[in-house]
Parts: C-alpha cells; sequence; structure tokens
C-alpha cells in the first residue's frame, strides 16, 4: 500500500514498460512495412524484366517458331500482317491470303527453319529486341521489331510484334514452266509457281531450302533471312520496313537427263552407221567416190554421243556440239580404169539437230540430220 505523497516504484515500473512496448511494436510494424515494400519493389521488377519486356517476347517467339505453331505467333503480333491473311477461329493460319503463299509461317516448314538455327540467344533492345544465332557455322544477327501496345496496371509496358517482322520472299525460277517444272520444294513442302514464280510470306529471321524435285532438272537455295538491326527503323521500333529478298533458283539439266539425252543420240548415230552404203538413209553424213565400192566393206565410224552436251537456261533446253561433228568411214574399192583395189577413208563432217524438251514427267529428245 503506498500513502499519499509516496512513490509507488512498481507503477512507474507498468508506465515504462507500456511506453517501451508501444515503441518496439511500432518499430516491428515499420520494418514489416519495410519489408513488404521491398518484397512489392522486388516482385515489380521482377515481374517487369521476366514478362513485360522486349526480351520476354523474343523468347516467346522463338519458343513458338521451335513448335511450329503459327497460331501463337500471330498472336504476337499488334495486327494480323496483311500477307498473312486473317484467319478465323478454327481456320488454319497457313491459307493463302491471294498470291502470296504462307506454308512457311506454321507447321513442319517453320520446325524446320528451327533446326537449323543454331544457339540462338535474344539480346533486349529499346522498342526491339535482337536475335543472334548462328547457321552453318556463320553467326548472323537479326532484329525482331516490336510495337509498345498498352500498359499492364499503368506499370507494365505490354510489347508485341511489329509486321516489319514478316518477310516478303519473290522466288523465281526462270524456265521453269519450259522444263515441265510446276512447282519448287520450299522446307519439305511444294510451292506452287504462277508465271515461273512464286510469292511467300516468311518469318525474319528464317532459313529457307528450296529445291526443284524433278528427274531432268536440279536447282536449290539455302538462304538465311535476316532483318539488319542497323536498317530497321528508329530506335524505339518505329517505322520499321518488312525483308524483301529474291531468291532466284538456275536450273540445270541433271545427270539422268543428260545420259538420256546422249542414249538416244548414240542410237541414231548407230542407225546410220549399220547401212552399209556410203549415203545411209535419213542421216546427215555422206562421201562420193569415183571408183566401185565393195558393199560389205563399208565401216562407218560415229562420234561419241558424250561429245554433246545437254544444258537447262531461261530459254529451255539447249544442246552444245551438235553442229559440227566428224565421222569416218573406209571401204575397198576398185579403180575403173586399172582395176586397182584401193582401201579408202573419208572423214565426213555433219551436224545434228538435237531437240529436248518435257512432257509432263516425260523427257523427250528428238534427233534428226542437221
Amino acid at each position: 500500500m503506498t500513502l499519499p505523497g509516496q512513490h509507488d516504484p512498481h507503477g512507474a515500473d507498468d508506465a515504462a514498460g507500456g511506453t517501451g512496448g508501444s515503441v518496439i511494436a511500432w518499430a516491428a510494424w515499420s520494418s514489416a512495412l519495410i519489408v513488404a515494400l521491398v518484397l512489392g519493389g522486388f516482385a515489380v521488377w521482377l515481374v517487369d524484366t521476366k514478362v513485360y519486356t522486349t526480351e520476354a517476347l523474343g523468347e516467346q517467339w522463338w519458343e513458338a517458331v521451335q513448335a511450329g505453331d503459327g497460331e501463337v505467333l500471330l498472336g504476337q503480333f499488334t495486327d494480323v500482317p496483311e500477307a498473312a491473311g486473317e484467319s478465323g477461329e478454327g481456320e488454319d493460319p497457313r491459307l493463302s491470303s491471294g498470291s502470296v503463299d504462307t506454308l512457311l509461317l506454321d507447321g513442319g516448314t517453320l520446325e524446320h527453319s528451327a533446326e537449323q538455327i543454331e544457339d540462338l540467344r535474344v539480346v533486349e533492345r529499346s522498342g526491339a529486341a535482337d536475335l543472334v544465332f548462328t547457321v552453318d557455322g556463320e553467326e548472323h544477327r537479326s532484329r525482331l521489331p516490336m510495337d509498345k501496345t498498352d500498359e499492364s496496371w499503368g506499370i507494365f509496358d505490354q510489347w508485341a510484334l511489329d509486321p516489319a517482322t514478316l518477310a516478303e520472299v519473290s522466288l523465281s525460277v526462270p524456265g521453269a514452266s519450259a522444263g515441265g517444272i510446276g512447282q519448287v520444294d520450299v522446307n519439305g513442302e511444294p510451292v506452287n509457281l504462277q508465271e515461273d514464280a512464286a510469292e511467300l510470306a516468311a518469318y525474319a529471321p528464317s532459313v529457307l531450302d528450296v529445291a526443284v524435285d524433278s528427274e531432268w532438272l536440279t536447282g536449290s537455295a539455302h538462304r538465311v533471312l535476316a532483318l539488319d538491326p542497323e536498317d530497321a527503323g528508329g530506335s524505339d521500333g518505329s517505322d520499321a520496313e518488312a525483308l524483301s529478298e529474291e531468291i532466284e533458283i538456275e536450273l540445270e539439266a541433271s545427270s539422268a537427263a543428260a545420259e538420256q539425252m546422249h542414249q538416244k543420240v548414240k542410237a541414231y548415230l548407230s542407225s546410220c552407221a549399220e547401212q552399209k552404203v556410203l549415203m545411209p538413209s535419213g542421216c546427215p553424213m555422206g562421201v562420193e567416190t569415183p571408183n566401185r565400192v565393195e558393199a560389205s566393206t563399208i565401216e562407218w565410224s560415229m562420234p561419241k554421243a558424250q561429245e554433246l552436251t545437254l544444258s537447262f537456261g531461261p530459254d529451255g533446253w539447249s544442246v552444245t556440239g551438235a553442229d559440227r561433228l566428224t565421222a569416218t568411214v573406209s571401204f575397198t574399192a576398185q579403180d575403173y580404169y586399172s582395176g586397182e583395189t584401193i582401201e579408202e577413208s573419208h572423214d565426213v563432217t555433219f551436224g545434228l539437230d538435237v531437240e529436248v524438251g518435257a512432257s509432263g514427267e516425260d523427257l523427250l529428245v528428238s534427233v534428226t540430220g542437221g
């Protein structure tokens, strides 16, 4: 019991304890708030750097390319590029738009491209991302232009691919129709030609392998499409221009076509050589002599068919070496006046007219005297 005027040590301790507890509680609450703010800031930073960045979109783009998922890729654009067409729900995004073939934008052709690309890494830059990769051991760098479309929660930037990511490829095959070629193989799939050409849409970067699948003609191209980082618009990704690439396939006669031409020429020359006459019927070679000839002794030695070369150009098939050939004829003759036996031998120069053409899958070869 405390009398009036006396000091109560226990009461003072309770008051001090109450004040100290408030201070401790305030300090703990402040620390928790600071930790929460730090963690919240870290979370915002983590989300911003891992999800809402051009680098993140670049990584997503590459994953979709590797999977051959054209629907996901087209969904990453600000607007569906005109060349890619507008696919409705459930429609195949590979469907062509007008005269532009879109088969390179989805499926196996896209996966084929990804398989040629090695060691790809994404480098963030302002308003875009750079893709650094190697193809056949050679390093390439291609810009992936993007557009800022919105902000999420007023904090995070949202990005979408710029239509300039889609390259325009003009493929030409001079002389294709003359060679009976109506389509070419692009990344393992057939592409129809119109007037010896085709227009295709392709992502940049990508790898195109073009080949002519024909028994009689060969031709191929291996091309890496890359959007030059220095020529892709402003530093913020604006005004980026789509890559326009021209690929020309030079057709060449296959060894099978040359062999068939040689066989036809050889058969024609053999038919001439089999005739025991100095002027073989239907043949461009012949010789005259004032002496009496023993027909059974006539022997024709014809040039080798391999002296002729088959080639192919924009105007079609052509055969060189056929305009000036030499055959040798030898025989035993008797002089009309003296009766002397003479062994004669003559070199005879002649030409052949060799026409080569294609009808469907067949190679047509015509040989006549020139």
